[in-house]
């Protein structure tokens, strides 16, 4: 019981507060940081993108291939 109150205690004095400080920062941190963010997305699409070739010209995954 005791360490289910220490527990209780430290999620919402220490963790929660941490990870709502975060969550108010995420809309500046994205504001200043959009083109870094744009790029990197860009990048892994590509990486995707020509993973999902190589399986195709491998026959792994067929050209239409969904997920559904």
């Amino acid at each position: 019981m005791y360490q289910t109150k220490l527990w209780q205690q430290f999620l919402e004095h220490e963790v929660l507060p941490l990870r709502n400080a975060k969550i108010r920062e995420l809309p500046s941190f994205y504001t200043s940081n959009t083109r870094e963010i744009a790029d990197g997305i860009v990048s892994l699409f590509d990486v995707l993108c020509k993973q999902i070739k190589l399986e195709q010209e491998r026959g792994e995954l067929s050209a239409y291939s969904s997920m559904y």
